[in-house]
Order: C-alpha cells, then sequence, then structure tokens
C-alpha cells in the first residue's frame, strides 16, 4: 500500500482551507525553503500512523493553527492509502472502501481521518476510518500495522546508527 494524499487542515502552519498533498508510487521528495511546512507534513504523518521506533508523540497546541491571535479548536489529517496487496488488505477489511479505476476495476483505499480538538484545556485525539470523518474508530491491531518506519534526516543519522536496544539497527 502507498500513501496517496494527504490532506492537512487547521494543522500547524496550514489553516483552513488547508493543504493536500498528493504522493505517488517510488520515492517523494519534499523540498521546500526554511519554514515552508515541510516538518508539518512529516509530522501529520507520523500523528497518523505512528512509527515503529515506539516514539512518543504529543499534541501541543502548538500544533493548533493560529489566525489572527485566534487558535483553531481541532484540527484534521486525512491519509488515503491505496494499491493494496491482498495481504495487506486482509488486516485492513472492515475499514477499506471501493475506487473504481479507470479501466472500470475497483480496487482497495483506505481513508483514515485524525482529528484533534480543544477542550477545557485538554486535547482530543482520535482516529477514523471510512468514506468520511464520521466512519468507525480504529482498533489497536489495525493501529499497530499502520506503524510506519521513519528515517531520520541525514543530520540527525550518526545517532541514530549507534548500536545499542533502541537503535534503528536493532530495529
Amino acid at each position: 500500500m502507498i500513501l496517496r494524499e494527504l490532506k492537512l487542515t487547521n494543522f500547524r502552519k496550514f489553516k483552513s482551507p488547508g493543504l493536500v498533498v498528493e504522493f505517488h508510487k517510488g520515492i517523494n521528495a519534499l523540498v521546500g525553503e526554511n519554514d515552508a511546512g515541510k516538518s508539518a507534513i512529516i509530522d501529520a504523518i507520523k500523528l497518523v500512523l505512528q512509527t515503529q521506533s515506539g516514539e512518543f508523540i504529543r499534541i501541543t497546541d502548538e500544533d493548533f493553527s493560529t489566525f489572527d491571535g485566534v487558535i483553531a479548536e481541532e484540527f484534521c489529517i486525512d491519509c488515503t492509502f491505496t494499491e493494496f496487496e491482498i495481504n495487506e488488505a486482509k488486516n485492513f477489511v472492515e475499514y477499506l472502501s471501493y475506487e473504481k479505476n479507470s479501466d472500470g476495476s475497483l480496487s482497495y483505499c483506505l481513508q483514515l481521518h485524525f482529528k484533534a480538538r480543544r477542550e477545557n484545556g485538554r486535547i482530543y485525539p482520535e482516529l477514523r476510518a471510512g468514506d468520511n470523518e464520521e466512519g468507525v474508530l480504529i482498533d489497536g491491531k489495525a493501529r499497530d500495522m499502520l506503524k510506519c518506519v521513519y528515517l531520520r534526516p541525514l543530520r540527525d543519522a550518526a545517532k541514530e546508527m549507534r548500536s545499542g536496544r533502541n537503535s534503528r539497527i536493532s530495529q
């Protein structure tokens, strides 16, 4: 499976209507000036999928976009996955939808909707799957199978590649 599309709404610098990023099969590169939002895109993917390294990722008030001094009450991160192999699809059967291809065939599609809302000084995150943001909650097993491997930028690679129990090499 591949991440085909990422939509950010009210996440960090991407206030409503937000940002849509289209990915393709193979290697995708994010290139831009400092403070263009490259790290926000990567952090959004890490928030939704979590990482194999067990890295603790915490949502803070800074993750909610601010416009004219007003902090958004919620942010949304939508991910669309396609091109499932049968062995991958079987793990997400209750969450999958179908898309019609140009040749008339059907393919599996997994749409994830991550929403975090601020209420009374607390932040409440939730991950749902389905055609819209009111879909079903993702259970722990499926969520665990979605975890991604995050390799830090090369400037941080030396620390990550040292031997040890929690190193990238051991994982």
